[in-house]
């Protein structure tokens, strides 16, 4: 660990997280993920887990990596 503590999307995974984005090496700013837009299109919205991750991310290259079962979809009981 350096002199600044950064969170591990893979220490993230291991203490029992279920999807994430990371990043491979330090990012430029325009290309972090939007938190909103995952927000909207996962658990608002009816995409699955690749297609809102995806959606997310404003710039595709090797920098991000998204981990979590691509397939899955938040079940929504009744509209809160």
């Amino acid at each position: 660990m350096g002199p600044t503590p950064q969170g591990q999307l893979a220490d993230f995974i291991q203490a029992g997280g279920t999807f994430g984005i990371g990043n491979v090496w330090e990012p430029f700013s325009y290309s972090v993920p939007d938190n909103l837009a995952i927000v909207r299109n996962f658990y608002l919205g009816t995409l699955t887990w690749a297609e809102a991750a995806y959606t997310s991310i404003p710039v595709l290259s090797w920098q991000q990596i998204v981990v979590g079962d691509p397939l899955a979809k938040v079940r929504r009981i009744k509209e809160d």
